[in-house]
């Protein structure tokens, strides 16, 4: 065989395995459990778990109800706990702690968490009388320092500023579900290191009782806002709204209803994922299970146009489950927690859901549990997603001697198999799967 002829072969045949090789490791197993994370310094009541964020090998857990001290003004302050994860082992990276200034009996600092890249925000809704802030702290070198604090151009107390907020890039919004006593929502954009408010979003109905800004999203030039008191006076109770940016201003692109004549808390959350908008109702009455069974429900955009794509119901329908109150999606996998899901002997641990999308349908594939399930849990909660990987918290995950203490677990929900040791046989279960 002439050397050209060889050459030729051996590529072909390398071409050949390598290709058998992609087909065998598409994502084609069961999620699998990689880690529970906990509190460097777990402490009963802290609620560890109850907001939790991931970006690629980030992850960022608050604990709005740690205290500081044993002093009143110590009591129930918060904290909150950043993770990186190193050849698939995930560890403390720092603990954020509020300034000294702030602390106040209830402050609940970390009652939101979201991360970008380097940059990451903490909400705290209570301060000052309810007036609230955000934080945004910035990494470098692998340290987090405070960057800016936030605060509304209108502050005023009972607003609840910081109850939750988001970031993506150099743009944060920040819910104030009561300002006014309807609410609103606030953009904030970084220029270099320096933030400033670029506009108020506002309900179009402004209803005195409506909480708009309960629940908030951002994904490049596009805002959602829940309401999930809402009352159209027709009986469909809450709300999303989308906003889009063009040239620095903000304007409302489309309001968004339940479908279902039981809604009773619909948006929250809302969650953003391209042109797909995921929309929780938590206490949605279903047939099969009555009261507080919960539902979500799909949105996708076609140009400036939002239609409901499906809405879901758990694959085990519960009274009581509150599916839909933690929900994540992502390049067509959508996760949606149950978090008074019963499971077995067991009342309320909580559950979460693994929904695919295949020719624009979704589809139930799986149903995950907390690592250590307890009684009264609140597994499914608060819940994110960032490529293959799930964090999912638990704020009442009880440890020894620690009740409420909280949790939080790592999932590979998508799974990449890689050939450990060379070769796999038998099913896609019995695979070697490590993080991608």
């Amino acid at each position: 065989m002439t050397p050209t002829i060889r050459s030729v072969v051996l590529f072909v045949s390398a071409l050949a395995l390598f290709t058998l090789c992609a087909v065998a490791q598409e994502p084609d197993g069961p999620p699998v459990f990689e880690q529970q994370l906990l509190a460097g310094n777990p402490e009963a009541g802290a609620w560890f778990g109850e907001n939790v964020a991931i970006e690629g090998d980030t992850i960022v857990v608050g604990a709005r109800l740690e205290d500081m001290g044993t002093l009143g003004h110590q009591i129930d302050v918060g904290a909150v706990y950043v993770y990186t994860r190193t050849a698939g082992i995930w560890s403390e990276q720092q603990k954020i702690e509020a300034d000294l200034a702030y602390y106040e009996y209830g402050l609940s600092y970390g009652c939101s968490v979201d991360v970008s890249g380097d940059t990451l925000i903490i909400g705290s809704y209570h301060w000052n009388d309810f007036r609230g802030f955000v934080e945004v702290w910035v990494r470098s070198a692998g340290v987090w320092i405070l960057e800016q604090r936030l605060f509304p151009g209108d502050p005023v107390s009972g607003h609840y500023f910081g109850f939750q907020a988001a970031i993506d890039g150099d743009t944060v919004v920040a819910g104030a579900l009561n300002t006014y006593n309807s609410g609103s929502a606030y953009v904030f954009t970084r220029s270099g290191a320096v933030w400033t408010q670029q506009q108020k979003l506002v309900s179009p109905a402004s209803n005195s009782g409506d909480r708009f800004g309960t629940w908030v999203d951002i994904e490049g030039d596009t805002v959602a806002v829940g309401d999930n008191q809402y009352d159209d006076g027709l009986g469909i109770y809450g709300s999303a709204h989308v906003f889009t940016r063009d040239t620095g201003t903000w304007s409302l692109e489309q309001s968004l209803v339940s479908s279902s004549a039981d809604a009773e808390r619909f948006g929250v959350p809302v969650v953003l994922d391209g042109d797909t908008l995921a929309v929780g109702d938590s206490q949605e009455d279903v047939v099969a299970a009555d009261d507080d069974a919960g539902a979500a429900y799909v949105f996708t955009r076609s140009g400036t146009v939002w239609s409901e794509q499906q809405r879901l119901e758990s694959p085990d329908p519960q009274l009581g489950a509150r599916f839909g109150r933690g929900i994540a999606i992502e390049a067509g996998t959508l996760l949606v927690g149950a978090f008074n899901h019963d499971t077995g002997d067991v009342a309320n641990p909580g559950a979460l859901f693994v929904f695919r999308r295949t020719s624009g349908a979704w589809t139930a594939i799986d149903m995950l549990l907390s690592s250590e399930p307890g009684a009264d849990g609140d597994f499914g909660l608060s819940v994110d997603l960032s490529g293959s990987t799930a964090i999912i918290g638990d704020r009442y995950g009880n440890l020894p001697a620690m009740d409420d203490a909280g949790t939080a677990d790592v999932f590979l929900v998508s799974n990449i198999f890689i050939f450990a040791d060379g070769f796999e046989d038998g099913t896609t279960d019995s695979w070697d799967g490590v993080t991608p």
